[in-house]
């Protein structure tokens, strides 16, 4: 290993030190947010506390200070970035609305009927609906490019791609799903040949390795303070100065002008005229305090230890049976490759094994990540992702292992093919949902009940193959879930019948579909279906996105039951 002495930094950031479920937090997340260092903390704090002022507008003291600091702060994206001057420095709330604002202000005013945007799969979506809106708006057009089989964009290839219509080439320097980082500096250069503006999303790049624009010769260059080690909320839009100097507003308000009347208004000089209102002041220094932690470090040391522990995770994972590593082999070139693992599982759901290794302790990211088209090129629903930080450990990862090897053991859930019935032999889910619950409220934990759950979920006949189509989808869900129903004339009472591809939400599904099944619509309408969650303590112990998925379903029911009732009365 290399000399970086990962346990003196691990102090740095308190909120390393939590306990999840009884167990030490392992926090492999970074892709999608970093843990903030105290000095990061204390800098927020020190502006309410020792400078809370608006900057630019007043004469007062505080003001002054506020502004320096707030200036001082964008001298040092400037020199961490090497932009020409402090001018080409924008803070926006964070790279989505940097993109936004390339989109509509260059984009906007540049683009014309047929020109071309050349994009690649890989990118997040904040780096194509911007792109998505401005061809409606200008009649341009998107132009998909190709991966390599290392899923880079290849340099080698992109020429042929360029037309006399090219006018924007959109890059992700790094990519969030798979942790692929692509050769900036060559794509910008054959762009820069064929007079191509480039515009690289460099949100998961800045707090892995140095960044230079003008060496990568890029025109915009985005990323979010929060990815590398910094506040949320504040982020940064790099702009070749002529570019941003001849591009107009995109938000209008307080400090972008100079003069305004109801005749005319003039607008203010670079970089307030991208600036409107009153900044994330606090954001901006706390910024500022991550550049400075970072810049503490061997950062040499940093790239050189993050690598060595993604060798280490990909050669421990590669030990467990049923796991597929979507992420290209990490290349001894440690610029090919970022700390990011994406896996799927041969015969588990995704969402399954990330909710039983939170009960683990161990947080990880599972979903598309924002990159629908790339997991669609890809030809895979998500992934379970892990993301590592240079505060990641070795034992950190032998945790994971040895809780993924426990998940893969004890699943109960079995491998061979599901015969599923044909419609004519569909037989009604007849269970009583108190029975259900007062099993799960036995359980002496969480991790004991959500196991529960997952087991319940053999209770629920598998729905034949011919529902499973788009109109009974249940949209709001994470995980695909079908919902049929039938009316049963005779006593006006419901039937349904629902699946998943992921056996938690059977499990769940197992709970609700008892609770609403032979019953009226009108019962149905009046069942608390938040009191049963509530009393099972659901809302605490699901995430956010399974939560809203479960209330997806519960409305669809209760839609059902409306529908019913309107109709037969």
């Amino acid at each position: 290993m290399s000399l970086f002495n990962v346990n003196a930094v691990r102090q740095d950031f308190p909120g390393l030190l939590h306990s999840v479920h009884g167990h030490p937090l392992v926090y492999f997340d970074n892709a999608a947010t970093t843990h903030k260092p105290t000095s990061v903390i204390q800098a927020e704090v020190d502006v309410y506390q020792q400078s809370n002022a608006n900057v630019h507008r007043a004469s007062h003291y505080l003001s002054s200070v506020a502004t320096q600091r707030f200036e001082n702060a964008r001298k040092k994206v400037q020199r961490f970035v090497n932009a020409t001057r402090p001018e080409e420095i924008i803070w926006t709330k964070g790279a989505t609305e940097s993109l936004n604002l390339i989109a509509q202000s260059y984009g906007l005013s540049t683009l014309q009927k047929d020109d071309e945007i050349l994009i690649s799969p890989l990118e997040h979506h904040a780096n194509i609906v911007p792109w998505q809106i401005v061809a409606q708006q200008t009649g341009a057009k998107l132009k998909i490019l190709p991966l390599s089989h290392t899923l880079h964009i290849d340099p080698h290839t992109l020429p042929q791609h360029f037309s006399e219509k090219t006018r924007l080439l959109i890059l992700t320097h790094v990519s969030n799903a798979l942790g692929v980082v692509n050769d900036i500096a060559a794509l910008c250069k054959l762009a820069k040949q064929h007079k191509v503006t480039t515009v690289v999303d460099g949100a998961q790049a800045v707090g892995h390795f140095p960044i230079d624009v003008q060496q990568l010769g890029c025109d915009f260059y985005v990323f979010s303070g929060h990815k590398m080690y910094g506040p949320t909320g504040i982020g940064v839009l790099y702009g070749c100065y002529n570019l941003l100097e001849a591009m107009p507003p995109w938000q209008t308000g307080g400090e972008m002008i100079q003069q305004v009347s109801f005749e005319k208004t003039t607008y203010n000089q670079l970089p307030f005229k991208f600036e409107p209102g009153t900044p994330n002041i606090a954001g901006a220094i706390g910024l500022g305090a991550a550049i400075d932690y970072l810049e503490k470090l061997d950062r040499r040391q940093l790239i050189t230890y993050e690598h060595q522990l993604m060798n280490y995770l990909q050669e421990t994972l590669n030990t467990i049976p049923g796991i597929n590593i979507i992420t290209p082999t990490i290349s001894t070139d440690q610029s090919k490759n970022i700390p990011i693992v994406a896996l799927t599982f041969s015969h588990e759901h995704i969402q399954d094994i990330g909710m039983l290794l939170d009960q683990k302790g161990i947080a990880v990211r599972v979903g598309h990540h924002c990159t629908m088209p790339l997991m669609a090129y890809l030809g895979i629903a998500g992934t379970l992702r892990i993301s590592l930080s240079f505060y990641n450990t070795r034992q950190e990862i032998d945790w994971l292992v040895e809780s993924l090897n426990s998940i893969l053991k004890h699943s109960e859930e079995k491998h061979s093919e599901t015969a599923y019935p044909s419609s004519k032999d569909l037989q009604p889910l007849s269970l009583d949902s108190q029975q259900i619950a007062s099993k799960l409220l036995a359980q002496k934990n969480w991790e004991n009940r959500y196991r529960l759950i997952m087991q319940n979920s053999k209770l629920l006949p598998p729905l034949p193959t011919e529902y499973k189509i788009e109109d009974n989808r249940v949209s709001g869900c994470e995980s695909e879930v079908w919902l049929v129903s039938d009316f049963n004339v005779q006593n006006k009472t419901l039937q349904f019948w629902a699946d998943s591809n992921a056996r938690i939400l059977r499990g769940l599904l197992t709970l609700v579909i008892s609770h609403v099944n032979n019953k009226t619509p009108e019962d149905i309408l009046a069942s608390d279906f938040q009191q049963l969650f509530s009393t099972l303590d659901l809302a605490h112990h699901l995430s956010p996105s399974r939560s809203n998925g479960l209330n997806s379903i519960v409305n669809v029911i209760q839609q059902i039951a409306q529908d019913y009732l309107t109709i037969n009365h």
